[in-house]
C-alpha cells in the first residue's frame, strides 16, 4: 500500500460513502481495515504502547487555520460534580 514515507502511522481504509452536502464541503466515510505503525513510534513494543510525542499529531479544530497539536501540554483542574439521588 502506498504511504507517506516519513509518516509514523497510516490508516488503510475501504471507502464506504461520499456525501456532498453542498458548497465546497465533502464528507468521506470509510472503514479502517489496517493500521500501519512504525516500530519506533512505540514506547513498549511488547505491550503496544505508542509514544504520542513520536507521532507529532495535529488535529483540525474548526475552519481554515484552526489546528492544534499534542506537543503543547498544560494541566487543568478536573471538576467533580455531586451525584444526584434518583428515586
Amino acid at each position: 500500500m502506498p504511504r507517506i514515507e516519513r509518516s509514523p502511522v497510516a490508516l488503510e481504509c475501504r471507502l464506504f460513502e461520499v456525501i456532498e452536502p453542498g458548497g465546497t464541503s465533502t464528507i468521506v466515510l470509510a472503514k479502517i481495515v489496517y493500521v500501519h505503525v512504525r516500530a519506533t513510534a512505540f514506547t513498549d513494543l511488547a505491550r503496544l504502547y505508542i509514544d504520542p510525542a513520536q507521532l507529532r499529531l495535529i488535529g483540525r479544530m474548526h475552519g481554515a487555520g484552526g489546528y492544534c497539536t499534542t506537543r503543547d501540554t498544560f494541566s487543568i483542574e478536573r471538576l467533580t460534580w455531586p451525584l444526584e439521588k434518583r428515586d
